[in-house]
């Protein structure tokens, strides 16, 4: 007790509130350095090659959806479209965080969860243009006056994207952020990387009608809509359905009358299920046994997406 009272007179802090304090104080250089980390990796992720030569290549892919001549194919395929722009913005921060194999010094000013932080912080600066893109799309494709969609009798030529459909590909992004540091984590070799961020992007986007059936569309990265729900039988007068209903025609694909359903709201989970999604990946990028917290939320997002999809499907 004595020696307590004499510590607490001369003023003495003990060991554990002074480490305290110093974290603390610690904590907004810190900060500032992962702010600062960030804004270098933006403007190095930018400058990508992969980014450069994949940008003219989603501009022809676009073009080509939507001078494609059958029946709905732009209003169908332009979630595909991003594809190519996708798949650069993984290779990009693969590339950025693979720079954690090179040996660090033990006092570099950041951690190694601190430069992960960062450098996807500095990813972000896709999401944010491909929201601008997104959104510069949906005005112009209004101002032209919307998309052709469904077959005669029951067609439009002025389907508009919904909300949730805008925001897909900017969830996306934020997959494909998560997505190219888990590869960068775990993929020891930069072109093992690269071959496997081509394989998921090229799955996901040009071969994505081999996931958007009834049974796999809530799990898909790109979703298509409208969905096809039967309707009537082949011999059945289209004339006699409802007249605000878009329809399908039957032919090569399938042997009945079917009825065209936008669903903003399957839409909407499934951009919730995306970003589940990103947050398991972000998980993995920190080797797992960090970002409990982060991988929980990132299940439950996915999990809660998921299920609305199938409630609002069923």
């Amino acid at each position: 007790m004595a020696a307590m009272s004499a510590s607490a007179v001369e003023g003495r802090v003990p060991d554990q509130v002074a480490d305290g304090v110093a974290d603390g104080a610690a904590a907004g250089p810190r900060r500032r350095a992962v702010r600062q980390l960030a804004a270098v990796e933006a403007r190095r992720m930018l400058w990508s090659p992969w980014l450069l030569l994949t940008v003219p290549v989603t501009w022809l892919a676009g073009r080509t959806t939507l001078q494609a001549n059958w029946s709905g194919a732009a209003y169908t395929s332009l979630p595909a479209v991003a594809g190519p722009a996708l798949f650069a913005v993984s290779v990009a921060v693969a590339v950025a965080c693979g720079r954690d194999r090179a040996p660090l010094a033990q006092d570099a000013p950041v951690g190694e969860r601190q430069r992960l932080t960062a450098r996807l912080l500095g990813g972000g600066v896709f999401v944010v243009l491909m929201a601008v893109v997104a959104g510069t799309t949906a005005l112009w494709l209004r101002s032209r006056g919307g998309l052709d969609l469904g077959d005669e009798p029951g067609r439009t030529l002025h389907a508009q994207l919904t909300l949730p459909e805008i925001l897909q590909p900017v969830a996306l992004t934020v997959v494909a952020v998560a997505l190219g540091a888990a590869a960068a984590r775990w993929v020891r070799h930069r072109l093992g990387a690269v071959t496997l961020l081509f394989l998921v992007w090229f799955a996901a986007s040009l071969v994505y009608w081999a996931f958007n059936g009834p049974t796999v569309r809530a799990f898909a990265l790109v979703q298509s809509q409208p969905i096809t729900v039967r309707a009537a039988e082949a011999g059945t007068d289209p004339l006699t359905l409802p007249s605000s209903w878009l329809l399908s025609a039957p032919g090569q694909y399938q042997d009945f009358w079917g009825r065209l359903v936008v669903s903003p709201a399957m839409a909407a989970w499934h951009d919730v299920y995306l970003l589940g999604v990103a947050g398991l990946l972000v998980w993995v990028a920190m080797g797992l046994r960090h970002g409990r917290r982060v991988a929980a939320v990132g299940l439950l997002l996915a999990a809660a997406g998921v299920a609305g999809q199938l409630v609002v499907q069923t």
